[in-house]
């Protein structure tokens, strides 16, 4: 997937590099949408990674808060 993205931004990059050699203005359009798109993509891919990460940290919260729940239950009290 990292390939993909890469691929992407490079092949926009030679692009916007090469649009003064002849390109059409309607080609010099598709290459800035294509970056645009790329670049929305990414962002999106962020969003989704740091969304997943932090339900994963609050799950792990959740089971630390249930397992000392859990703990202090089966724990004999002290007389």
């Amino acid at each position: 997937m990292g390939k993909i993205i890469l691929t992407t931004i490079l092949t926009t990059a030679f692009g916007v590099m090469f649009t003064g050699c002849g390109e059409s203005e309607e080609s010099k359009r598709n290459l800035e949408l294509l970056s645009r798109e790329a670049e929305a993509q990414r962002l999106l891919r962020e969003e989704a990674a740091a969304e997943r990460l932090r339900r994963i940290e609050e799950a792990r919260k959740w089971h630390r808060i249930q397992m000392e729940a859990y703990e202090k239950s089966m724990t004999p009290e002290k007389e």
